[in-house]
């Protein structure tokens, strides 16, 4: 999957999507090349900056084991992988979209892209930067989700997609406050 494919599909249904859908890559060889190693930044970032990073907030940062943190936060990504790929099928198939387990598992795998990447901000210690790209990550993944829920149902009625988006969106809000619990807490 080239580089370019991957940064057009927060933007639009079409291209991007549509050439993912041709190529269909086979999901373990995605997993083990991108997926695997980009859900590996935020457990390896908060175990290596988290003491420092959210020391400056929360005064019981440094005695927390961020081994453990980091283990807890890798293995609640993993099932919230498969738990939004069985929840995206169901909730196209719900609005009568039809999309394979295939795609649904794909479009699962890389609407987190953004949040991954994100976590490299935890080098900048500064809430407010780390909060503007937290935005911005979830936004671009809502884009992902949106036009991915358009390209590979082929759908082009936006109402029955953002339908299909703001259920799935909602789960990923809920996936993301429970990682977020899983370090505070």
């Amino acid at each position: 999957m080239k580089l370019t494919v991957l940064s057009s599909l927060p933007f639009a249904a079409t291209p991007g999507w549509s050439e993912i859908e041709q190529t269909r890559p086979r999901l373990l060889p995605l997993f083990a090349g991108i997926i695997l190693p980009l859900s590996l930044l935020p457990p390896v970032m908060l175990y290596l900056k988290g003491a420092a990073f959210f020391g400056l907030w929360l005064p019981d940062a440094a005695a927390k084991d961020w081994v453990v943190l980091g283990a807890a936060f890798f293995l609640t990504e993993m099932v919230t992988l498969i738990i939004m790929g069985w929840f995206i099928r169901t909730a196209a198939e719900m609005d009568e979209l039809s999309i394979t387990d295939h795609d649904a598992y794909l479009l699962a795998s890389i609407a987190p892209i953004p949040l991954w990447l994100s976590s490299l901000g935890l080098l900048v210690p500064n809430l407010m930067f780390n909060a503007a790209l937290s935005v911005t990550a979830f936004a671009l993944s809502c884009g992902i989700i949106y036009n991915g829920i358009a390209g590979l149902c082929h759908t082009r009625e936006q109402v029955v997609a953002a339908s299909v988006v703001h259920a799935v969106i909602s789960a990923g809000l809920m996936a993301w406050v429970m990682l977020l619990l899983v370090i505070v807490l």
